[in-house]
């Protein structure tokens, strides 16, 4: 988090929020406001429909402690109590199956959780944009997830309390610049105690 902190208040090499403006990454990036903007696989097909660039895309660098990139915590289940545990048993298997990979895939260019699909997915995205996609590392999405330094998203039983005091610090450190990151050192232990009052 220091080295985030430092790109952006003291190299400025990193947008901050005036800069881009009152909008996310994406649109700022696509408005030419900004150089760079971290973004997931999701994004793609908006990137390369809507760029009026030349697009790269490249792994996140590795950090002081390590290299990790985030992977979304989407999943399937069968609520147990359900009336058709049949039917749900087959829609589950088939939306963990390789075809419904390739159709999300295909279709909205979602990068398949499956590793073995990584290339067909590639190749669809080459096919539906061949200008846009050449010579770009596409792959570089799925780094974090072959080789291993993918996280998921920590999730507590009081996640709207969590949420509020970790936007909070992480506002006032890299937002604002107003703080230093051993802020964050005191809302994680701020996000343990309303945790342990839930219980």
């Amino acid at each position: 988090m220091e080295w985030l902190r430092a790109r952006i208040w003291d190299d400025g090499v990193m947008a901050t929020v005036p800069v881009a403006g009152a909008v996310g990454p994406r649109e700022a990036f696509l408005a030419g406001r900004i150089a760079m903007a971290e973004e997931g696989s999701w994004a793609l097909k908006d990137i390369l429909a809507g760029a009026a660039f030349r697009v790269g895309v490249a792994p996140f660098p590795a950090g002081p402690a390590r290299r990790v990139t985030l992977a979304t915590t989407d999943g399937f289940g069968i609520y147990a109590g359900t009336r058709h545990p049949t039917e749900a048993w087959e829609l589950m298997q088939f939306l963990v199956s390789p075809d419904y990979g390739r159709a999300m895939a295909r279709a909205s260019f979602l990068q398949p959780a499956r590793a073995s699909l990584v290339d067909e997915w590639i190749g669809f995205v080459r096919a539906e944009y061949p200008a846009q996609a050449r010579d770009v590392d596409i792959a570089a999405f799925a780094d974090g997830h072959l080789k291993g330094y993918s996280v998921i998203a920590e999730i507590f039983a009081n996640m709207e309390d969590a949420k509020v005091i970790a936007y909070e610090a992480w506002d006032r450190i890299l937002t604002l610049g107003r703080a230093p990151v051993d802020l964050m050192q005191d809302a994680a232990r701020r996000i343990q105690d309303v945790q342990d009052q839930k219980q």
